[in-house]
């Protein structure tokens, strides 16, 4: 199992709140070498009804484009910050080479960062 302080959540955030699933477990292994990263439980349908719900009710609610754009920059300087953490736990999940899961991270971060400069367009 693959540790990383950036894997402490290990079900669905939803709603404002950390959600342990209620289906089936699972194993997420790395394609690579055959090992176990993590042990999940699937969401069920209760999980993903509330998960609808609660994306429908945030757009009723519109935030300010200040806040969206904070939130996003925020987002991308985290992303940026855990790169080398965030490339090793890509790297666990899917086998890639480490500097193409590190490029990963990298482009992620580089959406939102385009999101928080066009967050007003």
């Amino acid at each position: 199992m693959i540790e990383s302080h950036l894997l402490h959540h290990r079900g669905g955030y939803i709603g404002g709140s950390w959600v342990d699933g209620s289906g089936e477990s699972f194993l997420v292994t790395n394609p690579a070498n055959g090992r176990v990263v993590s042990e999940l439980r699937a969401m069920g349908r209760t999980e993903t009804e509330r998960a609808i719900a609660a994306a429908a009710d945030a757009l009723r609610v519109p935030s300010a484009i200040e806040d969206r754009r904070r939130w996003l920059g925020s987002l991308a300087s985290v992303v940026r910050e855990e790169r080398a953490e965030i490339g090793r736990i890509i790297t666990a999940e899917n086998g890639k080479p480490l500097a193409e899961a590190e490029a990963e991270a990298d482009y992620a971060a580089g959406f939102y960062e385009f999101a928080a400069a066009h967050v007003d367009h």
